[in-house]
């Protein structure tokens, strides 16, 4: 399998006539790419892209989020508080 420009190999015992399952591999920066198959590891399928970003052919990387605060510290068993939390990567 491709993600863009990087490769990762399925897992041999998870493939079957109609399904493969493979973990994906570690990117540099958050973004979506284009994900692609190849039965030889060198000619992979191609990217037949109707629109800007196709759902069925897309994988996307976010960045993890990181909480900065968040408030109230509590609130009562019976639920309902409002929280509001701070940080990054939220989107």
């Amino acid at each position: 399998m491709r993600y863009g420009p990087l490769t990762q190999e399925p897992q041999k015992e998870k493939i079957s006539d109609g399904e493969i399952e493979v973990t994906s591999p570690v990117a540099q920066v958050p973004d979506a790419v284009v994900v692609s198959v190849s039965l030889n590891g060198q000619q992979f399928s191609r990217d037949y892209t109707l629109h800007f970003r196709d759902e069925e052919n897309t994988f996307t990387y976010y960045q993890p989020t990181f909480v900065n605060t968040y408030g109230p510290k509590s609130g009562p068993v019976s639920g309902k508080t409002r929280i509001r939390v701070s940080g990054l990567g939220f989107n």
